[in-house]
């Protein structure tokens, strides 16, 4: 009996281990069937995936870009920067220096908060009520009505704060320099190029003024025929030319500097290429005028 109890419980086990095996192989054989379809995935598929897929470094770089414009345009509406002489900024920086070494010097006394006490008469303020108030609605902003009169425009004339040693300087459009040519003798102000005329008829003029004098300079030939050629000023009469010399630059003698420093605008007329056909029309630019009431000071300070 013994016997036979033995060869019954060997075989039990045998059995259970065969179960167990055939279990093991069926489950190992599921999980690699699963894992084959994971990875069998079709070429249109994985084509679709990547098409789905979000370009990142596309949107990066046009986020970029567009910073990059913004930055661009802001610069476009900078202020007026008023120029400082290079004396008066290492003035300026000893200043500061000493007075970040006072502040060092001095350390400050914090209250602990612990025996922070609150004042019987100092009662806590009532919380008010926050009111969004609607912004007004943007309206065009109206054409400027010109004031040729000095005293209508109350015009600052306190000169720069420059010497000789800072040139040249900018202020506004108007440059304080010495002149690098037989007509412009000495310190003169100048002002950048900027283009006048139209297509075909298309030159670029810059200004250069002197105590006795103004230049206006054209990059083309200046066609005396097209007209009467000159400028005016706050639309007063036209002032013509008192010569044109190497054919474009027009040159109006006089004591001018103290009409421009009135403020105001200037408009200039000229025609180009003479030889040029059909013959050019007489055209017309303007500059403002108002910021040479602080230059032209700064010139007469700079002559003394």
């Amino acid at each position: 009996m013994m016997f036979e109890k033995s060869i019954m419980s060997h075989s039990g086990w045998r059995c259970l281990v065969v179960i167990t095996l055939i279990l093991g192989s069926q489950l190992v054989g599921c999980a690699n069937a699963d894992k084959k379809q994971a990875t069998d995935v079709e070429p249109e598929n994985v084509a679709t995936l990547v098409q789905n897929t979000p370009d990142v470094s596309s949107e990066r770089d046009e986020q970029q870009s567009v910073a990059s414009a913004d930055a661009l345009m802001a610069t476009l509406v900078a202020p007026i920067v008023e120029p400082v002489s290079a004396s008066s900024k290492s003035k300026e920086t000893s200043t500061k220096v000493s007075s970040s070494s006072t502040q060092k010097a001095v350390k400050p006394v914090i209250a602990s908060s612990a025996n922070a006490k609150v004042s019987k008469s100092q009662k806590p303020q009532p919380k008010l009520n926050k009111k969004v108030v609607k912004s007004a609605p943007v309206v065009a902003k109206p054409e400027l009505v010109k004031t040729p009169a000095a005293a209508k425009r109350n015009l600052s004339k306190k000169p720069l704060s420059v010497v000789l040693a800072d040139l040249p300087v900018t202020y506004d459009i108007w440059q304080l320099k010495q002149g690098n040519s037989a007509l412009e003798e000495g310190l003169v102000i100048s002002t950048p190029t900027w283009e006048m005329g139209k297509e075909g008829y298309m030159s670029q003029i810059w200004l250069t003024l002197m105590e006795e004098k103004i230049l206006v300079n054209s990059s083309s030939d200046i066609d005396e025929s097209a007209g009467t050629l000159g400028i005016k000023i706050n639309d007063g009469e036209l002032i013509p030319f008192t010569r044109i010399i190497d054919n474009n630059i027009g040159v109006l003698e006089g004591q001018w500097l103290e009409k421009l420093k009135a403020g105001g605008e200037m408009d200039i007329y000229l025609g180009f290429f003479p030889d040029k056909r059909p013959i050019s029309e007489v055209f017309k630019s303007d500059v403002i005028l108002d910021n040479l009431s602080r230059v032209v000071p700064t010139y007469r300070n700079l002559l003394k």
